[in-house]
């Protein structure tokens, strides 16, 4: 019996690791670039006003497609960053979060095109998990500069 509740005990650890990222990145040296390249991508983001609340659909799509290219090339700069081998799996995670997020901003700026609003706000909602995910690994981090929203 105290073996069952062993591996139990074990198998929820483990569980709870990977469902918060797993273990913290201790590279301090990736930490501090990932910071300095998610501050420009937020400032380039930010350069541009978001549309007025009447944009049409044209609009409003090019604006998550300018957002989303913007991300994208955030995710390329944080994955030319080096590294330390131990903490490859879990940025590996972390960034594999960011471009599920950015492949669904895609999705959703293309049924926002369409005027498809009960599409686009299913595909919405499926952008949620890996957002909150990317999110929670930055904020554990202490990459707060990477936080999404």
């Amino acid at each position: 019996m105290r073996g069952l509740l062993v591996a139990v005990t074990l198998a929820w650890i483990v569980t709870l690791l990977v469902s918060r990222g797993g273990h913290p990145i201790r590279d301090t040296s990736f930490i501090r670039a990932a910071e300095r390249v998610c501050a420009g991508a937020g400032t380039k983001i930010r350069a541009t006003p978001a549309p007025s609340p009447g944009a049409s659909f044209e609009v409003r799509a090019n604006d998550i497609e300018r957002v989303a290219r913007e991300l994208e090339e955030m995710a390329r700069g944080l994955r030319a960053l080096s590294v330390d081998p131990a903490d490859t799996p879990v940025v590996d995670r972390w960034l594999g979060q960011l471009e599920r997020f950015n492949a669904i901003g895609h999705r959703y700026a293309a049924a926002v095109r369409a005027g498809d609003l009960t599409q686009a706000e299913r595909i919405g909602k499926e952008g949620a998990t890996p957002s909150a995910r990317f999110n929670s690994t930055s904020r554990r981090n202490d990459i707060d500069n990477c936080v999404l929203g």
